[in-house]
This record gives C-alpha cells, sequence and structure tokens, in this order.
C-alpha cells in the first residue's frame, strides 16, 4: 500500500487522530514497525483510541519485541471490548511466547469461553499446561480440543507428547514412593531392585547403578541381586557417550594430552569396574551461582562422569521480580538447570535468599548428603574421570581430607590451553594463590566441623575455607592428572581479604601485596617482630674482585642494619684477596670479622664452624660470587626466616645477563637435583614466579635460624663439595619444617667462581660418593619431588613437560566369581607400583569347575590383546588343592611390551573355558606417569 495519500492526509489535518492512524496502518502493512508505531501512539493521543487501534498497535510491539507495551496495549484493548477475542488469543500467545505459561492460561481459556469452537486456543491451552506439568489437565485440553476437529495432526502429536510425559511422571512418582517406604522395610533389597528397573526403562543407567548397588549392599549373600548390579553395569558401560575431543593448539600439549587422556574405551572399561570398588561413597558437589556462562557445559560434563555416585547441588539467587516479565539469558539457564534436574534425580535446585555466595554454599551444603563435597568453580568443566580419580585415592585405609587435581583453561574453539601442573602440598604457595584451583574434594564432616563457608567474600568463599581447613588437617593429597577445564574469561578474584583473615587467624601480621602480572597471586611481607641480628656467612678463597664486589652491595644497598658479616678465608694466598679482606675489617670493624680455615675444601665445614662462632638469631649462607640486587633483602627473608614453620629461605638468583639460574631446587631433575626455571628470564614468567614451598633452595643464598640449623645438625662435611644444601633442605623438610623460595629477593650470582672442575680421579671419585649417598639416604624424595610434578620433565630445568611418561599399576582388582564357575584362582603379578622394565608381566593361575580352564586372555578396550595358555606347573596350587588334578597345571604367564598397552585405561583378565564360556577374573588399572 503507498503511503503518500496517508501522509498528505496527515500534514493537512494534523490533529486528527483517524488519519494517523490510517497512516500507521499503511506502514505497518510495509512493516515499518518504528513509524507504524509512532503513527499509532499519535492517534491515541489525539483520541483515537478504538479497540482495533490498542490490538494492532500490540502486534506491532510484538514485532519490535517490547513486550511490557506489547501486553499493556493488549490489555487495554480487552478494556475496550471484553469479548474481544482475538486480544485474548494474541495476548496469551504473547505470554506463552515469553515462557510466562501460568499467566498465559486464563487467556485462552478466555478465548474457549467466548468461542468454542476455536480450536487453535485449545492446542495453545494445552501447550501452557504441559509446561507447567499439568498432564491431566492438558490431556483433557487436547481431548476437547480433537471433538471439534477430530485427526488434526498438531493437536493429535501434542497429546502424544503429553501422554508420554505423564507416563514418565507417573514412574517418577512410583520411584517416590518407594524410597519413602525403603527405610521402614525389611526388603530393602527387592525395594531397591524395583526403583533400578524403573530407572533402567526410563533410561536413566546411571541411577540405575546406583539403586542396584544398594540392592547388593544390603543383601550381599543373594546371588541373584549381584547378577541384576552386573548386568546394569555392562548395560552402562556399553551405552557410555563417546567423550568431547578438544582442539589443542601447543603440539607438546597436545602429545602429552594423546599420552594421558582417557579414551571413550578406557572409561567404558572402568564403567564395568567401578561397582567392585571396595569403597563407593556420595560426592557431593556443590555449585553456587554467580556467573552464569558455560553453566550447560559444566553440567553435562558432570553428568558425563564415569562414576555415577554423586550429586550436584545447585544454588542461585533468588531475584525479586519487579514486572510481569523478565526477558533474560539468566532466565533461559535457570530453566535449563531445572530441565536437568527433571531428567536426573541426582541434579538438585535451590534458591538462596542472599547474594553473598557463602551464604548460598552454606544452603547447598545443609542439602548435602556425601561423605565428601566437592567444590567446583564456576564456568568449569570436568573431565569424564575426575571423581572416579578421587575414589581411587580414597580406596586407601587412610583417606585423606583434602584432595586436589591438576587443570587447565578452556579458550574459544573448544580448545585447551595452559596446563597447570601442580606440587603436592605447599602451604606458602596457598597463601599466594588458591593452587588448589577448579576442582577440589573435602570430607564434609571437616566443613561442617569449621562451620561452613564464611560469608563476605564472594568469589573468594571457596578458597577461605580451604585456608581454614588446612590449617586443621595435614591429611592433604594432590592427584597429578588434568582433572578440570576452567573457561578463560574469568574475573580475576581478589583474595586479598580472604588472605588478610588466614594471617590474623594465624597470629601472623602481615600486608598483602598485588602481583602486578596477575591480580589472583600475592606476596605476603611480614612484619618482622623483633630486630634479631643476621650472620651473613661467605666463604672464599682467593676471588678477592668477587668477594669485594660482594661485600660493596651488601654494605651500600641492605636496609636492615642489624647484620654481621663473617667471612671464612679457606687459606686464600694472593695479595689482592688479602688486601680487600683487611680494607673491608677496617671499613666495618664492628661488622664484619674473618675466620682463617685453611684445609682442604669442604665447604660443609667451613660454614658449619663459621655458624659455631656467629652471633646471630639468623644465618645467611652466602657465596662469595654474588651480588645483592634488592635493597630489602635481608627484611624480606628474615620475615620468613622468623615463622615458626620454616626451614630455610631462598632466593631468586640471576645470571648477569639477567637470565634465572636458580628459582629453588627440584629434585630428580638433571640428576640429583636441578634449578627451577633455569635460563628463563624472569619478565617472560612473572606469574610463575610465586612465594611458594621447595623440597629445597640452593645455600648459595639461604638463610634459616640458627637454632633450627642446629637442631638438624647443620651441614653433612661428608657431602663436601655437592648436595650438601640439598641434604640440609631435606633434614629440614625431615623435621616438618617447610623451606620456601622467595621471588622478590633477587641476587645476581656468577655461579661456582670459586668451585674448581671436577676433573680428577679423586675428585670424581669424591662425587660419586656424593651422589650414592644422597641416593642411598633420599632416594625415595629425589625419584619422587612433592614439589614438583610428574608430569614435567626431568631431563630439563624449565618446567616443560614429561613427554617419556612412565606406566604405573594404581591398582589390580579380583572379580568376584561363584565358585559353580570357577574354583579358584589368584594373580600374582603385576603389583601396584610403577613398571621398572618395558614389558608388563601377568603371572597368576586358576582352576575351572564348571568346565575346564583353557587360557587366558588380555582385554582391551574391548579387543584381545594378548593370550596364552593355562598349563603350567604350580606346585603351590597342587598342595592347595590336592583333590584337584587338573591344579597342578593350572598356572600361566605371559608378558605385553608397554608399546601395546593404554597409558591411561584399564585392563581386564578373563578366562576362556573349553566350553567357549568366558570368565572375567581381573582388572589391572594403568596410569601414565
Amino acid at each position: 500500500m503507498d503511503t503518500e495519500k496517508e501522509r498528505k492526509l496527515v500534514s493537512e489535518n494534523p490533529d486528527n487522530g483517524e488519519y494517523h492512524y490510517l497512516l500507521g496502518k499503511a506502514l505497518k502493512d510495509q512493516q515499518q514497525w518504528d513509524e507504524a508505531k509512532q503513527s499509532y501512539q499519535n492517534a491515541i493521543d489525539l483520541g483515537y483510541c478504538n479497540w482495533d487501534v490498542y490490538q494492532e498497535l500490540g502486534d506491532i510491539l510484538v514485532s519490535l519485541e517490547i513486550w511490557d507495551e506489547a501486553i499493556g496495549s493488549y490489555q487495554q484493548a480487552i478494556k475496550l471490548d471484553d469479548r474481544a477475542i482475538e486480544s485474548y488469543l494474541t495476548l496469551g500467545v504473547t505470554l506463552l511466547k515469553l515462557e510466562l505459561f501460568t499467566e498465559a492460561v486464563p487467556f485462552f481459556r478466555k478465548v474457549i469461553e467466548l468461542e468454542p469452537d476455536i480450536t487453535l486456543a485449545y492446542e495453545y491451552l494445552g501447550e501452557a499446561l504441559s509446561k507447567q506439568e499439568k498432564w491431566d489437565d492438558a490431556i483433557a485440553v487436547y481431548h476437547n480440543g480433537l471433538q471439534l476437529l477430530p485427526g488434526l495432526p498438531s493437536i493429535q502429536e501434542k497429546l502424544a507428547d503429553a501422554l508420554t510425559a505423564k507416563a514418565r511422571l507417573d514412574l517418577v512418582k512410583a520411584v517416590d514412593y518407594y524410597l519413602e517406604i525403603v527405610d521402614a522395610v525389611d526388603h530393602k533389597s527387592e525395594i531397591y531392585v524395583k526403583i533400578s528397573q524403573i530407572l533402567e526403562q526410563q533410561g536413566k543407567i546411571d541411577e540405575a547403578v546406583i539403586y542396584a548397588s544398594y540392592a547388593v549392599d544390603f543383601q550381599t549373600s543373594e546371588q541373584d541381586y549381584t547378577v541384576f548390579l552386573d548386568n546394569i553395569a555392562q548395560k552402562r558401560s556399553q551405552i557410555y557417550p563417546a567423550i568431547s575431543e578438544y582442539n589443542i593448539a601447543d603440539s607438546d600439549y597436545a602429545l602429552w594430552h594423546e599420552y594421558h587422556n582417557l579414551k571413550t574405551g578406557d572409561l567404558r572399561e572402568i564403567c564395568r569396574g567401578i561397582t567392585q570398588l571396595g569403597y563407593k561413597p556420595l560426592i557431593s558437589i556443590i555449585l553456587p551461582l554467580a556467573e552464569w556462562e558455560n553453566l550447560e557445559d559444566t553440567i553435562t560434563s558432570i553428568q558425563r562422569q564415569v562414576y555415577p555416585y554423586w550429586e550436584l547441588l545447585i544454588v542461585w539467587q533468588k531475584e525479586a521480580k519487579n514486572t510481569l516479565l523478565v526477558a533474560s539469558a539468566k532466565k533461559q539457564l535457570v530453566k535449563i538447570a531445572n530441565d536437568y534436574a527433571k531428567r536426573d534425580r541426582r541434579i538438585k535446585i535451590h534458591t538462596g535468599v542472599a547474594a553473598d555466595l557463602g551464604n548460598l554454599a552454606n544452603q547447598a551444603l545443609a542439602e548435602a548428603q556425601g561423605e565428601y563435597i566437592t567444590l567446583l568453580q564456576e564456568t568449569t568443566v570436568i573431565n569424564p574421570d575426575a571423581l572416579w580419580r578421587c575414589i581411587l585415592k580414597l580406596q586407601q585405609e587412610d583417606k585423606p581430607d583434602i584432595i586436589y587435581g591438576d587443570e587447565d583453561k578452556l579458550a574459544e574453539a573448544h580448545s585447551l590451553t595452559q596446563p597447570w601442573f601442580k606440587p603436592d602440598w605447599c602451604p606458602d604457595l596457598l597463601l599466594s594463590c588458591n593452587y588448589f584451583g577448579s576442582i577440589v574434594w573435602l570430607r564434609r564432616s571437616l566443613v561442617e566441623k569449621l562451620g561452613g563457608f564464611a560469608e563476605g567474600y564472594q568469589s573468594g568463599y571457596s578458597y577461605d575455607l580451604l585456608l581454614r581447613a588446612t590449617e586443621t588437617t595435614s591429611k592433604i593429597l594432590h592427584i597429578p592428572s588434568i582433572l578440570a577445564h576452567r573457561l578463560d574469561k574469568t574475573a580475576p578474584e581478589s583474595n586479598t581479604k580472604v588472605i588478610t583473615a588466614a594471617l590474623a587467624r594465624r597470629g601472623e601480621i602481615g600486608k598483602v601485596i598485588n602481583n602486578s602480572k596477575s591480580s589472583n597471586l600475592k606476596t605476603i611481607r611480614y612484619k618482622i617482630l623483633e630486630q634479631d641480628l643476621v650472620s651473613i656467612i661467605i666463604p672464599t678463597r682467593n676471588q678477592g674482585k668477587m668477594l669485594n664486589e660482594c661485600l660493596e652491595s651488601i654494605f651500600s644497598l641492605s636496609t636492615y642494619s642489624d647484620y654481621e658479616v663473617i667471612i671464612v678465608d679457606n687459606g686464600s694466598d694472593e695479595a689482592e684477596t688479602l688486601e680487600i679482606i683487611s680494607s673491608w675489617s677496617g671499613k666495618h670493624p664492628n661488622q664484619l670479622r674473618t675466620i682463617k680455615l685453611d684445609i682442604p675444601f669442604n665447604y660443609s665445614q667451613l660454614n658449619n664452624q663459621a655458624v659455631a662462632e656467629a652471633s646471630g638469631k639468623y644465618l645467611l649462607f652466602l657465596n662469595d660470587d654474588t651480588v645483592v640486587i634488592s635493597f630489602d633483602w635481608l627484611e624480606a627473608m628474615v620475615e620468613q626466616a622468623q615463622r615458626d614453620s620454616i626451614g630455610a629461605v631462598g632466593a631468586l638468583l640471576l645470571y648477569p645477563d639477567n637470565r634465572i639460574q636458580h628459582a629453588g631446587v627440584i629434585l630428580g631433575v638433571t640428576g640429583i637435583a636441578g634449578h627451577s626455571h633455569r635460563n628463563l628470564y624472569p619478565s617472560n614468567i612473572t606469574a610463575q614466579l610465586m612465594t611458594t614451598n621447595y623440597s629445597a633452595v640452593t645455600a648459595a643464598c639461604m638463610m634459616c635460624r640458627k637454632d633450627v640449623f642446629e637442631r638438624v645438625g647443620g651441614f653433612n662435611t661428608d657431602l663436601a663439595v655437592a648436595y650438601n644444601d640439598v641434604d640440609f633442605c631435606l633434614k629440614l623438610r625431615e623435621k616438618g619444617y617447610q623451606n620456601v623460595f622467595l621471588p622478590h629477593v633477587r641476587l645476581y650470582h656468577y655461579e661456582s667462581q670459586t668451585r674448581q672442575k671436577e676433573d680428577t680421579p679423586e675428585k670424581k671419585e669424591r662425587i660419586q660418593k656424593e651422589i650414592a649417598y644422597m641416593q642411598q639416604i633420599w632416594g625415595k624424595i629425589i625419584d619422587n619431588d612433592p614439589c614438583y610434578n610428574p608430569n614435567l620433565s626431568k631431563e630439563k630445568e624449565d618446567y616443560s613437560l614429561n613427554l617419556n611418561p612412565e606406566i604405573e599399576i594404581i591398582s589390580v582388582t579380583l572379580t568376584t566369581v561363584p565358585e559353580s564357575k570357577l574354583l579358584g584362582f589368584f594373580i600374582d603379578e603385576p603389583k601396584i607400583g610403577s613398571l621398572e622394565t618395558n614389558f608388563l608381566n601377568i603371572v597368576g593361575w586358576v582352576i575351572g569347575n564348571i568346565s575346564e580352564a583353557v587360557s587366558l586372555q588380555v582385554v582391551c578396550n574391548s579387543k584381545v590383546i594378548n593370550s596364552c595358555a593355562i598349563n603350567q606347573t604350580r606346585n603351590d596350587v597342587a598342595q592347595a588343592y590336592p583333590q584337584i588334578a587338573a591344579s597342578n597345571n593350572s598356572g600361566f604367564s605371559t608378558t605385553l611390551a608397554t608399546q601395546a598397552l593404554p597409558f591411561n585405561g584399564q585392563l581386564t583378565l578373563q578366562v576362556k573355558l573349553a566350553n567357549g564360556m568366558t570368565i572375567p577374573i581381573a582388572k589391572i588399572q594403568l596410569q601414565c606417569r
């Protein structure tokens, strides 16, 4: 329709409301919504406000998605004509579109009241009732609609959907009734089997497994229940969904991921063995929400857990409803979460009454039933094996109170990046940042003993709880595997308030400093409680210029005044060196003195002698080839050394070109020990240089209290040159002290300028003895440094990934087999632990009953990868079963190359009988390290 005529009429008669209406109608026909809206409004303002004006304006506002005004316009049309069927219908449809189902119902009912023959009204009314799960009412409405127009496909389909949903609801109600009575009856196992059968019928196999397990738990002697559980578990393993694949841009991480990440086949194998675990606790996952991004992925990743015994408690803040409509992304996500909860009874939704996340978490905690709770940070996706790896650790007798794992970041395009392979328990690192990370397990009784979550910390609510928990328990366990992926868009946390509260609680006074590269990382500068003397001990021999530069930096830069310098002269005979020592003694007669020890070089003996003559409460061991850079270096080291928990304090040492020489000592790297981050530039890894604990720090610059030094007997004089500082730090650790590295204390180090090369037979023999000593005394911790993740390289000091993994046997589980099938069996090898060779030996015996045992098969990912005959002589078995002729030749033995094994996954050992039957007898769980 041409609008020129209408525009001219409006121009000539601007006060005529009808002409504005006609122009608006023409514009509406051309879908020029904004202009049309204005013309209709002009008509109304001029008094032209018939029913049809408001009705048509409502249609325009719907097209513009101006929902509140559209609803108001339809309501005004109804006021002008209370029998306006079209207005009732369009208002109802608008509310239905906006998911305001309850509000839509009366308008559709009004249409049917005014005109019972409008079939569309029945269809819409039935839909609104179905969305509210009022299935009986919806079914009745659909039937009424079909009486008007039999065979209408759209209503028939919706009727079928409603009937199906009602049937499901009836099954859900049946389960609820069973659960209400199960505690009051003696035949609990029968009830649990009925519940499991219903859930299986609904396709809820994960939940069916749980209740089938309950049936076995209450009636362990009933074979039928065990068979039922095995069948459900087998079905679950067969339908376990394929795992999500991620893109990994970094080639090294992609290779590591290929080695270590479980495949769908591995997870299906694990499914079969879950029911055989001796300890299957319920895990309560607590998720209070402030952010909503990635929520669907988070919930889905929990549902895909291979370990099914969990509950998810989602809590969000209740918001006031100020208008009829709340059209937002959050509203949609609430609906999605509720939909998940309807499909999976393990998911429970709670609406909180406070904005504080700690308060919301407490509401979830109050509902939690699990023995352990999982703290899951927002926007986190967890690996399918995350809960299972936790449960494996809980199989041990001395169960931990806290468990955490490694993680990486989930970037755009479903891509994984920045893996964070963490150390074992490092208390000072936890004060630098919440390195426990995105997923942590805690014993629920411990959390309740602590009074739950504290309020007032917002996103730091879980960090605060973790700090408080670690103050009451040392049973903290780290799983060195990537368990979680954190969305790489999360706003940084502000943890200053949390750390400040922790310091006050511990009676330590300190200031929390932000890291300029990352607001999530903090440095604590403790208040020095007493200004005590520091004895700086510097062994030297004929390195006058180097010593002069070292002393110049100490006396010119140090702002801590209460120190003495003890030069241990190990036989200097060069005039220049003697003159420099004499000169400095003259300049600072009250602060510097020299001890002459003209003996064969023995670093330990030189320092031990100096300590015996030192007056300071604090000892600072310092190489003569160092130069101080940080003016407050002594303050920073005393701040830490004064703490009762601290043994040795180390510094960041740099080469003259500013590359790192030492940022903590890591054991087992490049031999006995290596230096963390050697040859990297601090500017490139600032975020990785945190105040943290190491098993050892170098004595090139190391402070400790004198009483601590004497308690462990000082340096070992049998270690004359090498590893004496490592040995000393490990003795401190053995006594319960923590050694700490400080990135903000910086010195240049020219590294071993005074040490001669190990190039003579005598020196080579000496270093071999020192190596042998370290391996004999400290071999266990050298092989598994708790402050260094096993997924990191032992060939390099740069924290690169370990791409030459070892395979470890983490469990060997025998299957329960009825004696009617097998008289007996056992697996002698393998044992739990790392494979020492490139081969896996499998040794054992088996005696058939229903039929002769012919061969042993090794199954991986549902395929037989190895088979051997059962015919080897076993005299021990023959003695145990003298009445069984087959016992004498009941043994088997086979060997598999590690290349044929899954780096992470499960092997199933099964016996093939002469009658063709195969019987699983054991599971071997492998883990890549």
